[in-house]
């Protein structure tokens, strides 16, 4: 059975980073902290792979990358 993880916890730990965290440096953390085989989810149940969720996650504005750097967009973020 895969790990199923909420795209809110990869929020926060955009968030933790101070001053953002490099892509490449969340796609590994990502990786090495759940295991190759992690699925993440979001509010809906949509399912995805860590590439996948980096999208979708930039595409609704939920994070920015400027320079490689990732950023939260608080005001974009849901909060329940």
């Amino acid at each position: 059975m895969d790990t199923v993880i909420h795209a809110h916890d990869v929020l926060h730990m955009v968030g933790e980073s101070n001053g953002g965290i490099l892509l490449e440096e969340l796609r590994t953390e990502l990786n090495t902290r759940f295991g190759p085989d992690v699925r993440f989810t979001n509010c809906a149940d949509a399912r995805f792979t860590v590439d996948e969720l980096l999208h979708f996650l930039q595409a609704r504005g939920k994070i920015s990358v400027d320079d490689g750097v990732a950023r939260v967009n608080g005001q974009n973020v849901c909060h329940h």
